[in-house]
């Protein structure tokens, strides 16, 4: 009898710990805790900060069906809440982050006008070229300020989704073909998304500091927010590319989402000036393009705002769902990454695809 007991116990036992072994494997399959490192993050749960964690948990198992997702971070009261990699991407992979460098470069500007370099936004672009300087060269291009080129307001071509891109990243000299190049319309007349633009605007930030654009960013934004810049690429002449071609871990992009959200200050330090943050993140400019839940989506000096299930939020933007989101009213930061190696239309379909991830699985946990 004492022999059947124990025999009875040594299999509810074995039970219990297989139990216990599958109940672990699936938590671990579906955890969304993020890693704990020495990077000078915070970390917490979803429960701590009025985010429901079950919910959470099915907005990753989503997430995790999608092929193109790389990584989704949410960062709420400033401590990393939820993450989670997939399709082979981990923590420490530096992922191309595409027109979201335009972001980044608005705070360079933002920056370099702090520190005098620059004396404001209404600074001719052709100042800044006296080489290009010809008889050629349209007079209204002499009347194209700083704040055109942020703006997207320069009058050039819709560059991201014509021919012509080809031509100018093949071009000797990139700036030189924006110069040279016809506008379509007068300085300050129409918005129309133009990275030459952003590439003239990196060309006078290296002419103004004397500096090139990675060791600008380095010294003066990237290492104050403990940020690494792994890559960004440069044009023939030098000069960093001003719309694309930085590549940055989503932890560090969620750094200057962080930077933003509290209006230029990074661990009680000001880093970018609060009056730029707000001048640059202004909606400026209502456009046309379709963001999916994102409604009145606007422009403002290289950041794009709107607003998703009547949430405000400020965003940078890449090709693909390359996305630092920042919803100030609920002190949140969310991050996306994704493959970025499709043509112009499927990665605006696959862009708009992560603002539907974000409105439909990340807002709705939020509780009330």
């Amino acid at each position: 009898m004492k022999r059947s007991i124990l025999i009875a116990l040594i299999l509810i036992l074995i039970v219990f710990l297989m139990y216990c072994s599958l109940d672990k494997e699936i938590s671990e399959q579906y955890s969304i805790k993020p890693i704990e490192l020495n990077d000078g993050w915070k970390i917490s749960s979803p429960d701590e900060h009025n985010m429901n964690k079950n919910e959470l948990i099915e907005a990753y198992k989503y997430a995790s069906t999608l092929p193109f997702m790389y990584s989704v971070l949410i960062i709420k009261d400033d401590y990393i809440i939820a993450e989670k990699y997939f399709n082979g991407a981990g923590i420490y992979q530096a992922k191309y982050i595409a027109s979201a460098t335009k972001s980044y470069l608005s705070a360079l500007i933002g920056i370099a006008i702090d520190k005098g370099y620059i004396i404001n936004v209404e600074e001719k672009m052709m100042s800044f070229f006296p080489e290009y300087d010809s008889y050629t060269v349209e007079v209204e291009k002499y009347e194209i300020t700083i704040k055109h080129l942020l703006q997207m307001t320069a009058g050039y071509w819709a560059d991201s989704t014509d021919e012509r891109w080809w031509t100018w990243i093949n071009s000797p000299d990139w700036i030189k073909y924006m110069i040279d190049l016809p506008l379509e319309s007068s300085p300050g007349a129409k918005w129309t998304y133009s990275t030459g633009s952003s590439q003239i605007l990196s060309g006078i930030l290296t002419k103004a500091t004397g500096m090139s654009g990675t060791d600008f960013a380095i010294k003066y934004l990237l290492d104050p927010i403990n940020s690494d810049l792994v890559r960004w690429d440069k044009d023939p002449q030098g000069y960093n590319h001003g719309g694309f071609n930085m590549y940055h871990t989503p932890r560090d992009m969620a750094r200057l989402g962080l930077l933003y959200l509290h209006k230029g200050r990074f661990n009680g330090k000001q880093i970018v000036s609060e009056n730029w943050i707000r001048e640059s993140t202004k909606p400026l400019n209502r456009v046309s393009w379709s963001f999916g839940p994102i409604i009145k989506a606007s422009y403002g000096y290289h950041w794009w705002s709107g607003e998703i299930r009547d949430y405000s939020c400020i965003f940078a933007t890449g090709h693909g769902g390359q996305n630092i989101m920042i919803f100030k009213d609920l002190n949140m930061v969310v991050v996306t990454t994704t493959n970025s190696g499709l043509g112009w239309a499927a990665g605006w379909t696959q862009s708009v695809i992560s603002f539907y991830y974000i409105a439909n699985y990340i807002i709705p946990s939020i509780i009330d």
